[in-house]
């Protein structure tokens, strides 16, 4: 992945780099290292973040988790009519293949009305604004293809040489973040709750190293002054890369008017693609439900050969890539078990393998516009969905 070539670079460097950088840098260009207050392990289960009255989050795959699923599940999909879910994987600037695929699906002219959506990392931000519908596509296509690593990230090496928490400060992330996701499109999901439909975003609790599922439409109708603040720090520590990105620390508020924090980033650090949806014990006997599962992986179908030269640059970026990999296989397929005993028709899609182009940075925006444009051919003609995800694994 691009994302940890770049990261070994700035980890590795020049030889000379320690040297210059104490000669000619000054401590005051170094982002400050944040103080702590963690929140205590008795006190996590009832701690509010931004003080937003909940519920409003859970921990990923245990049993509260599934309970809620079933709640929404019961809603929904006992409806008459056809019903839609979608998940999206993380990827970095590959989300720019989502991106355009969900433009080039509304060119189309078939694309549903999604009654769930989750979202990983990039896939969070994605994830918003098509579960919004296609009012949004210019949204997208804007955030995708217009944004550079320099409007993005802001270097921070000499402040992560004297322990600050990442290599670059993220000013210009959030405030894209801050830009896009405002009250009208908070007002909006919350009119989505009362109607029963989800958006679902995946963090990493670093403090606790657990996945935790965020319904966002829930945060966004449970009228707290802080919603928009809170789903705004969702969205950017979804996507937080550890290490690249500094970590989001959210503020949590206890039940005796205690502050303290929890340390959240990348939600692709414990799950790489999520779905919450329907059951088989929820629809009646010998009944087949009308519902479609869509899952868009925002990565290369399955990456090609190529010897790894024996650097430890090389060999740390392709062993991360090949975990991170194994990770979105068993995740994928953990989603198509899920969806065959609920009946569900699975469609999942992915980069082609022949799309071969090669990012100069961080956020390449040539790099990333040509993957809008191939997402878009893709959505438009609709012939990439496969029916399962094994037909995303590497061949045998």
């Amino acid at each position: 992945m691009a994302l940890f070539s770049r990261f070994s670079q700035m980890v590795v460097g020049r030889s000379g780099f320690l040297f210059s950088a104490f000669a000619f840098l000054g401590l005051a260009n170094c982002a400050p290292i944040p103080q702590r207050a963690p929140v205590p392990l008795a006190l996590i289960e009832e701690a509010k973040p931004y003080g937003v009255p909940g519920p409003v989050r859970r921990w990923a795959n245990t049993p509260e988790d599934f309970t809620q699923q079933d709640k929404v599940s019961a809603r929904l999909w006992r409806r008459p009519g056809p019903h839609a879910s979608l998940a999206l994987s993380g990827g970095g600037q590959h989300g720019a293949y989502g991106a355009g695929l969900l433009k080039g699906w509304t060119a189309r002219g078939d694309r549903p009305e999604f009654e769930v959506v989750t979202g990983i990392s990039t896939g969070a931000i994605i994830a918003v604004f098509a579960f919004l519908g296609n009012d949004y596509d210019a949204v997208l296509e804007d955030i995708y293809t217009q944004y550079s690593t320099a409007q993005l990230l802001q270097s921070n090496r000499l402040g992560a040489l004297l322990g600050a928490p990442a290599l670059n400060t993220a000013q210009g992330y959030e405030a894209l973040i801050q830009r896009y996701v405002d009250d009208t499109v908070v007002a909006k999901l919350a009119k989505t709750a009362g109607q029963g439909r989800r958006l679902v975003i995946g963090t990493t609790n670093l403090d606790a190293t657990r996945s935790v599922h965020w319904d966002v439409t829930a945060i966004a109708a449970s009228g707290s002054p802080n919603a928009k603040l809170l789903i705004q720090k969702v969205i950017q520590a979804s996507s937080a890369l550890p290490g690249i990105f500094p970590p989001v620390l959210m503020p949590v508020v206890a039940s005796d008017g205690s502050t303290y924090d929890e340390m959240h980033v990348d939600g692709g650090a414990t799950q790489q693609v999520t779905i919450i949806g329907p059951h088989a014990r929820h629809f009646k006997k010998g009944h087949k439900a009308d519902a479609s599962l869509y899952m868009i992986i925002n990565e290369v179908a399955h990456p090609a050969y190529a010897p790894v030269k024996p650097r430890i640059s090389k060999i740390s970026e392709t062993a991360l890539t090949s975990l991170v990999n194994a990770s979105l296989d068993a995740d994928s397929m953990a989603i198509f078990h899920a969806a065959a005993e609920s009946g569900l028709r699975l469609r999942a899609t992915a980069i082609p393998s022949g799309f071969t182009a090669k990012p100069k940075e961080l956020f390449d925006t040539n790099y990333m516009s040509a993957l809008f444009q191939l997402g878009y051919q893709t959505g438009r003609s609709g012939k990439e969905w496969t029916l399962t995800p094994m037909d995303l694994l590497p061949p045998t």
